[in-house]
């Protein structure tokens, strides 16, 4: 006897099917794909307001009071979102607000006192008399409400040197804070048939700002890397304080740079916090990324990434003496394009050191290698449907790391995601 087929309950299904499928890949939900019981140890975000497009991630900090702020852009206007322990929304800055402003830089700056001042602060562009010009905009949120309130602007004109006309061709590459209100503003200078100039500005987030100290390559090469790329440019603050070091160009004025194009300039002060030294290391092949250590005998190390031969490679703990001769680990599956962040957990010996990148399949990948023996561990990736790109990584109070990632369909649709991996997570993962 043959059983007569219900084709009306196949077509159902099948397309019921088809927008499940469709929906989960063009539009991911706020929901995350995975929860601990509890959330606040480890959790998986999709931040998809609809009226947001464009939308992309550039920076995370965690707040002492607890949760996170991120800094993005929506269509190249800045975009203020605070989120709590949980990785749930508690408000955001909305687009009216910003309107005014474009392209913020990837540095975030807070200002807290406890519970009740809090302050957030960075660097955007502002059009002025046709002529767009870098403002240091300042959001305050105050007591318990959690709304931000109206942002305050630091007119910072003087980047470039107002007086010589050409500061509307600056582009800020990164900010660094050097002292409880100090900071260090590293730009390159776009002028027309001078492209590739870097100089570096200190001030502090009052306003105030010095002569721009400007470092100019020598001929030969501005020949070898005639092209800047903004990864190998930084400064970072390091041993809570204690100093400070850019990576960028060598100057011509500290000597005939033979093969070494680019330099680690570090800056150390005493417990008074005054300045105390300066020493210059040479490199030949540049730094993508780099944190800079102190080992248990006090000497100078430093993790890192670089490229040589279209292939990523990871330094971990390397004396500073031999950055020229060690290749470290080769990272095949890494897209050597991509931007790349470092972040070291524990104290002491015990650390581990985490970089964290996109792969050439498009997942997130955080790589994580013992800094006592510089053995790998293991590693951690985000895969999904659509594409990530990984937009930032910061360890977190509770001894895990936040990573900040943004979808990249280079669409309307893009998002920006919060992945946090608890203290146990991440060992499990990668042991």
């Amino acid at each position: 006897m043959k059983t007569k087929t219900n084709t009306s309950f196949i077509w159902i299904t099948v397309v019921f099917s088809v927008l499940c499928l469709c929906s989960g890949l063009f539009f991911p939900s706020c929901k995350p794909a995975y929860r601990e019981p509890d959330p606040a140890s480890s959790f998986r975000r999709i931040y998809d307001k609809p009226d947001l497009h464009h939308y992309k991630g550039i920076d995370i900090r965690e707040m002492e009071a607890g949760g996170y702020i991120i800094l993005g852009q929506v269509n190249r206007n800045p975009y203020l979102l605070r989120v709590d322990k949980n990785g749930d929304y508690l408000w955001d800055t909305g687009l009216i607000a910003m309107q005014r402003y474009k392209s913020p830089s990837k540095d975030i700056f807070i200002f807290e006192q406890g519970n009740q001042t809090r302050t957030y602060s960075f660097f955007c562009l502002k059009k002025m008399d046709k002529i767009w010009v870098h403002v240091l905009l300042v959001f305050n949120e105050t007591g318990t409400e959690l709304v931000p309130g109206a942002p305050g602007e630091v007119l910072y004109l003087s980047i470039a040197g107002e007086e010589q006309g050409f500061y509307q061709w600056v582009d800020i590459l990164q900010v660094s804070k050097t002292g409880a209100n100090d900071m260090v503003t590293l730009y390159e200078l776009n002028k027309s048939g001078d492209n590739g100039v870097i100089g570096s500005v200190e001030g502090d987030f009052d306003g105030n700002a010095s002569e721009p100290d400007t470092l100019r390559r020598s001929y030969n090469c501005y020949q070898r890397h005639p092209n800047l790329d903004p990864r190998h440019h930084f400064i970072r603050e390091f041993d809570n304080g204690k100093g400070y070091y850019y990576h960028t160009y060598r100057d011509k004025k500290a000597g005939a740079p033979g093969n070494d194009c680019f330099e680690i300039l570090l800056k150390t002060r005493d417990n008074e916090a005054n300045e105390l030294e300066t020493s210059r290391y040479p490199i030949t092949n540049p730094f993508i990324a780099l944190e800079w250590h102190l080992d248990e005998a006090g000497e100078n190390t430093l993790s890192g990434a670089r490229i040589e031969d279209s292939i990523m490679y990871y330094l971990v703990n390397t004396p500073v003496h031999a950055i020229g001769s060690e290749k470290g680990f080769a990272a095949l599956e890494m897209e050597e394009k991509r931007p790349v962040y470092i972040e070291t957990t524990g104290t002491g010996g015990s650390r581990t050191v985490h970089f964290a990148s996109t792969a050439k399949n498009n997942n997130v990948v955080i790589q994580s290698f013992d800094w006592a023996t510089r053995q790998y561990l293991g590693k951690i990736e985000f895969a999904a449907r659509i594409n990530y790109e990984t937009a930032g990584l910061i360890k977190t109070a509770d001894g895990g790391l936040a990573l900040l990632v943004n979808t990249n369909n280079d669409s309307w649709l893009d998002r920006v995601c919060l992945f946090k991996l608890s203290q146990e997570e991440l060992a499990e993962k990668i042991n």
